[in-house]
């Protein structure tokens, strides 16, 4: 009866608690994500009324509202990525966070180009922290085929956000502002430092393992579709 009853007891780790942290960590890194893939194609819709708010603004100069956060994201993404492991993904992803919101906050309240594009730069900045971290996060939160699945629901919202960016933002130019493009993040992004600042997320340990550089090799491939 002793060696039938073991079994009963050996998954004491797949607690609901520890559960529901999953649940909760999947959840703050595929809303992270989103968020940050559909700045790249949310104001793509909003240019013309930009330039319409900034009298005198050239169409090579509003290119650079969308291309410059790409730029800042493609070049560091690889760096901050490899500073996550080192230093602590938890920690990185945070900051990361923050600078996304302040850019979000710096674009939304703009007067000119020059602030748009300032904030647009913080923007990407803060992007290329927080993005490779949701994904080294969730390999040290799942394991096995929970991992996988993880990984492909992020890449399913990652994917989905890309389409939505352009439809989002040419809503909020047609009905309300373009400024909401950009002022969208800030709510969303306190509800995520918010559950991200609790226990629902793992990634500070510093030592290194295979799955610690997960997140800087798949977010390098992932950004070649973005």
């Amino acid at each position: 009866m002793e060696k039938l009853q073991q079994p009963e007891l050996m998954p004491r780790s797949l607690s609901p608690g520890f559960e529901t942290k999953q649940i909760l960590t999947l959840l703050v890194c595929c809303l992270s994500i989103s968020i940050i893939v559909i700045d790249f194609t949310i104001v793509n819709n909003a240019l013309p009324t930009i330039q319409r708010t900034f009298a005198g603004v050239s169409v090579k100069s509003l290119e650079w509202i969308t291309s410059l956060y790409g730029l800042l994201f493609g070049a560091f993404l690889l760096t901050w990525g490899k500073l996550g492991d080192q230093f602590g993904r938890k920690r990185i992803f945070l900051a990361g966070i923050v600078l996304f919101v302040f850019g979000s906050v710096i674009d939304g309240l703009s007067a000119d180009l020059t602030q748009l594009l300032i904030g647009r730069t913080i923007q990407g900045f803060g992007a290329a922290m927080a993005s490779p971290s949701t994904l080294s996060i969730l390999s040290t939160t799942f394991t096995g085929k929970a991992r996988s699945m993880a990984f492909g629901m992020w890449g399913a919202v990652a994917g989905a956000a890309g389409v939505i960016g352009p439809l989002l933002g040419g809503y909020f130019a047609t009905y309300a502002s373009w400024r909401w493009s950009f002022l969208i993040n800030v709510p969303i992004g306190i509800a995520l430092l918010d559950s991200a600042t609790g226990q629902c997320l793992q990634g500070n340990a510093m030592h290194e393992s295979a799955w610690e550089h997960a997140g800087t090799r798949l977010a390098a491939r992932s950004k070649r579709h973005w």
